[in-house]
């Protein structure tokens, strides 16, 4: 058996976090340990969870999601990140 996979997501639309803790969900392997809805509270809940994935929109209030990653990087937590954003413009 595979052990099960944390993931932290974050990101501002409500709605395209729930959707894609759907997604997420469907797959038994992964497990959503948490959720924020800005940067500076996914930079919290990282810290505090320790997820092995955190989902990241690029844009959001109080930090980006590349921000985020910078002040980890300074850190030895062993997370991987995913960066998810969408645009009108390609």
């Amino acid at each position: 058996m595979q052990k099960e996979i944390s993931v932290l997501i974050a990101d501002d639309h409500p709605v395209f976090r729930r959707g894609l803790r759907m997604i997420i969900q469907s797959d038994q392997q992964l497990k959503i340990i948490a959720e924020a809805d800005d940067g500076k509270a996914a930079l919290e809940l990282i810290n505090r969870s320790r997820p092995d994935v955190a989902v990241l929109d690029v844009n959001m209030p109080e930090m980006t999601g590349f921000e985020v990653v910078r002040e980890l990087r300074k850190t030895e937590l062993a997370t991987k990140f995913i960066f998810l954003t969408m645009h009108k413009d390609e």
